[in-house]
């Protein structure tokens, strides 16, 4: 017990001598307070605590209100002055002006139509009282190609009407005369339209005839006469070229036209070594190869069309050199021209 006591005064002892601990700054005094006077102009603030104002206006809900009758009306109205009408306020309504209408072209002649009858004659063509004259025609001469024919005259050849009964004046005579029709471009053109074209190696003559009538009465004082040629068939291409070759094998000539095969090879001329050799067509269902017997497998052997290959009826002899010249003059299937050279 006397040793718990010791005990207890030593502590206290301890604690009032060494006193608590103290923080750094606890010694620097707080800084003044400014007073209202020295402050800087601005916002003075002042917090409190709010206080709850009186609640939102319901302006949803309508005023109690109560119909006057006729009397209060008119008691009310009596309270103030009486209208007077000005008569500046009676005004139309102001309505903007219409669009404008769009421009147009040229020069409005107000007329009528039809106009009143005339008794004077018809203006006479600048054409009336003079010899009727071809004027225009094509083809003429050597042409690659002809699609159509066309001739024109000086005057109207036909009635303005319908392209059939137009097509039944053809003053125009051609021959040979292909498939194909006669037709009118306006009144004084007249047009012949093959089926195709014209056909190639051929030589057509045109003729208008003396006397020749025009739809105003002229007439034709000399014939017209012209022609135009399509090409003959020439040759594109031949097989084979160069030796060494096999003793039978086949001849292929190539043109740029359909030709008659028995044709060409009436013209074929073929010898080795000096001497004449004949030749035979190939079936055209034997094919093309080699030897007659099926496609042609050679990469040199050519496939133009229309071709025909030709073999000799007997075998080339050894040693030697064969020469075939080419079958000029040669007919076209199309026509009676020849080609020109060999």
């Amino acid at each position: 017990m006397k040793r718990s006591m010791g005990a207890a005064v030593l502590a206290a002892t301890l604690v009032l001598g060494c006193g608590g601990k103290k923080d750094a700054g606890s010694d620097v005094p707080p800084p003044p307070k400014a007073e209202i006077k020295d402050a800087p102009d601005g916002l003075d603030l002042r917090l409190s605590n709010g206080k709850a104002g009186k609640p939102a206006y319901d302006r949803a809900q309508l005023a109690k209100a109560e119909k006057l009758d006729a009397t209060a009306v008119t008691q009310l109205l009596g309270r103030g002055k009486a209208l007077v009408a000005n008569p500046a306020d009676l005004q139309a309504f102001a309505i903007r002006p219409s669009s404008q209408p769009p421009p147009r072209t040229g020069q409005v002649i107000a007329t009528t139509f039809p106009g009143p009858p005339v008794d004077r004659p018809p203006p006479s063509a600048a054409t009336a009282g003079k010899e009727l004259a071809v004027l225009r025609w094509l083809p003429e001469g050597e042409v690659p190609i002809a699609p159509e024919l066309s001739v024109t005259f000086s005057q109207p050849m036909v009635a303005v009407t319908s392209q059939e009964d137009a097509a039944k004046v053809q003053p125009v005579t051609l021959s040979p005369t292909p498939k194909g029709r006669w037709r009118w471009i306006g009144t004084r053109t007249i047009v012949f339209d093959p089926e195709i074209r014209f056909p190639q190696a051929t030589t057509f003559t045109v003729t208008i005839p003396a006397g020749t009538q025009s739809a105003t009465g002229e007439k034709l004082a000399a014939p017209k006469t012209f022609s135009f040629e399509t090409p003959p068939p020439s040759m594109q291409s031949s097989w084979p070229n160069g030796g060494p070759q096999q003793l039978d094998v086949p001849m292929f000539i190539a043109f740029d036209q359909k030709i008659d095969p028995q044709a060409v090879l009436a013209k074929l001329r073929l010898t080795a070594n000096g001497s004449p050799r004949s030749a035979r067509l190939l079936h055209p269902r034997r094919g093309a190869g080699p030897w007659g017997r099926g496609p042609s497998r050679s990469p040199r052997a050519p496939t133009p069309w229309p071709r025909r290959p030709r073999r000799p009826r007997t075998l080339a002899p050894r040693p030697g050199v064969g020469v075939c010249q080419s079958p000029f003059p040669s007919r076209c299937a199309h026509g009676d021209l020849a080609t020109a050279c060999a």
